[in-house]
């Protein structure tokens, strides 16, 4: 499933496309990476969740996290800095724009079309995050 997140060596890996056995991340362009996980990484297993494996405190290298991609109402958004969100329709259109604060924000897909959108983040620390999600 596309956007499923894995834990590999210490760092979260969110695949782009459907990933087999042989797509290892860090070594395949299935995967994207996310930033470091929990101290405590280094000892767990691959796990696969909606749920991003990094915690509020420690988002690593990327510090904005999105989740779920595939999304019927609420999207999450974590960051470690204030910044802002756009979310533009698949012709580029900005549907809605917002400031996001240090933490847990959520947005509402309700009032959308099902289809492609792309959140757009740009925090104050420099950051930019630019995340694909599908509406249904």
């Amino acid at each position: 499933m596309r956007g499923t997140r894995v834990v590999f060596e210490g760092q979260v890996y969110e695949n782009r496309w459907y990933a087999s056995d042989s797509n290892v991340p860090n070594k395949s362009m299935v995967w994207d990476f996310v930033g470091v996980c929990a101290s405590n990484a280094n000892q767990a297993k691959s796990t696969a969740s909606n749920k991003p494996a990094l915690t509020n405190s420690n988002l690593g290298v990327n510090s904005i996290s999105v989740y779920p991609t595939q999304v019927k109402d609420i999207v999450n958004i974590e960051t470690k800095f204030n910044g802002i969100l756009k979310l533009v329709n698949i012709s580029g259109i900005v549907d809605s724009e917002k400031k996001v604060s240090s933490g847990l924000n959520t947005l509402s897909m309700n009032t959308l079309p099902n289809g492609f959108h792309i959140i757009l983040i740009n925090t104050e620390d420099g950051n930019t995050r630019n995340v694909k999600l599908v509406k249904y």
